[in-house]
């Protein structure tokens, strides 16, 4: 299996059904003072960081990573998010599946921003390089490989974990169309301009060359892997602290968060087998974007789950449910479940809604609200989902 699709693998199964604008690097309002919140948050980070370096070590290796430093972070997790619902000073509880679907959604983001997936890979008679896309393949006269394929030594598009070994030659005369300085295959020997540059038992890479069999390994881009993971650390440690005192992060800790990944950046790619570069903002906004999630699921305003003929739904009191025709509330510490119940964790995922208007408020979700029912409400519907407090449809 190759470390790309490894770390999927590892991966799979953490949809997160909810598209979130880039957040800012800036403190929000203050939440309610609660050291159960900060763990869940602290912890929330930690795993991020931890998990991002798991995948980091694979990719200065050239493997995949290793699945007992991905359970050692997950376990973690769960002991951490477990010791923190020991308090009385929870604002949501049971968010243990969202918050770890979210933070592992993210990641593979923020990988492809280190480790981007190849450009178009371009076959002809017993050769292949990169070209910029399917039409730049065709004009050079050759045949583009499936989406994703890397350029073999055998002179053929293949997935990266069957990339076959063979000669390579980076200074080849290239058709203008092509995008790296590199020919994989048999034509790469009488081509080549200097044939005492002909890597023999290698293939062609995209961004640095001929390079020999096997994964695809650099320092550089392992290093920003981490890095980033770390930001992302760093920023929920600032609004933990920040919520354990009933505060807005601080805005110092939050640009020395911002200022030591641009330093990593900086140095990273002074190592000089970077996969990607100028990507930098890049990798910052995907962090953000799942540190904004992960801050709008631990930090939800009190709400009470209301349970209502065509579903469940979040109101502020118990007064304003039962102000909905033929709804109840569901009673202290119940969720509002896939299946139009409110009920106490774990509750089944179903049909949910977000994006709706309800009793006047925009933004909101509901549980069990099918398909049709919820395009007819101009929502936005997620299968196989339970309704949060943050008002999100998480899978």
């Amino acid at each position: 299996m190759s470390r790309r699709s490894g770390a999927r693998a590892l991966l799979a199964g953490a949809g997160v059904a909810v598209a979130v604008a880039a957040v800012s690097l800036a403190a929000g309002p203050a939440a309610a003072q609660s050291r159960c919140t900060s763990q869940k948050l602290a912890g929330g980070g930690a795993y991020f960081s931890a998990f991002a370096k798991c995948l980091s070590k694979g990719l200065a290796k050239g493997t995949s990573p290793d699945p007992l430093c991905v359970a050692k972070a997950q376990t973690k997790l769960a002991s951490g998010f477990a010791r923190a619902e020991k308090r009385d000073d929870c604002g949501t509880i049971a968010d243990l599946a969202p918050v770890q679907d979210v933070l592992d959604d993210a990641l593979p983001d923020l990988l492809e921003t280190v480790d981007p997936p190849p450009p178009v890979c371009c076959a002809f008679s017993d050769a292949c390089l990169f070209t910029a896309d399917s039409a730049g393949c065709t004009t050079a006269g050759g045949t583009a490989g499936a989406a994703g394929t890397f350029c073999s030594g055998s002179g053929t598009c293949e997935a990266l974990g069957d990339v076959e070994s063979g000669p390579c030659c980076a200074t080849t005369t290239l058709p203008p169309e092509a995008v790296s300085q590199c020919v994989g295959g048999l034509l790469a020997i009488p081509t080549c301009n200097d044939p005492d540059e002909v890597l023999t038992q290698g293939r062609c890479h995209p961004v640095l060359g001929c390079i020999p069999a096997g994964e695809v390994r650099s320092r550089c881009s392992a290093a920003k892997l981490k890095a980033a993971g770390a930001y992302f650390n760093a920023v929920a440690k600032c609004e933990a602290r920040g919520a354990a005192k009933g505060m807005s992060a601080d805005l110092v800790c939050l640009g020395r968060a911002q200022s030591k990944l641009q330093r990593a950046y900086e140095k990273a790619e002074r190592k000089g087998d970077c996969l990607a570069v100028g990507d930098l903002s890049g990798a910052q906004q995907e962090a953000d974007e799942g540190l904004g999630i992960l801050f709008q699921i631990l930090e939800a305003p009190p709400v009470v789950c209301c349970e209502g003929v065509n579903g469940c739904f979040w109101t502020e009191s118990d007064a304003a449910c039962e102000l909905s025709i033929g709804a109840t509330p569901g009673g202290p510490g119940t969720i509002c479940g896939g299946d139009g119940a409110c009920a106490l964790p774990p509750v089944p995922e179903g049909d949910c809604c977000q994006d709706l208007t309800i009793g006047g408020e925009p933004g909101r979700c509901a549980g069990g609200l099918g398909q049709v029912d919820c395009g007819n409400e101009g929502g936005s519907f997620v299968s196989d989902a339970v309704c949060l407090p943050a008002q999100l449809c998480i899978d």
